[in-house]
């Protein structure tokens, strides 16, 4: 079973153990389906109405908050080559950090 999430609309994961989407949406369907591990985020995401990596952020912040999402997450890897972007999710996984015992956040370059 995969318990990792990769999130990109150009970059490949880094091994078959990761779901690979494409879009906000197509990765909250996955978190909100399966316990999921580990999420590496991309910010910009193509095409308008694909979302981006903070849509995903933000929908997690807000699970948390509402206590409506149960799951395992222990890392969240920022690979966004657009500075902005991550500064932006580094803000909210931070706050996401802070409810969440033993949770990493890194940024990765990934070409």
């Amino acid at each position: 079973m995969k318990k990792f999430l990769f999130l990109d609309d150009l970059r490949l994961p880094y091994s078959e153990d990761w779901f690979l989407v494409k879009t906000s949406d197509e990765a909250i369907a996955i978190l909100k389906t399966f316990r999921i591990e580990k999420i590496s985020l991309d910010h910009d995401l193509g095409e308008s109405g694909n979302g981006t990596g903070l849509d995903v952020l933000n929908w997690l912040e807000e699970s948390i908050f509402l206590n409506s999402y149960k799951f395992t997450l222990n890392e969240i890897i920022l690979h966004s080559q657009n500075p902005v972007g991550v500064e932006n999710m580094f803000r909210v996984a931070n706050r996401i950090k802070s409810k969440i015992e033993n949770l990493t956040i890194r940024r990765e370059n990934i070409q």
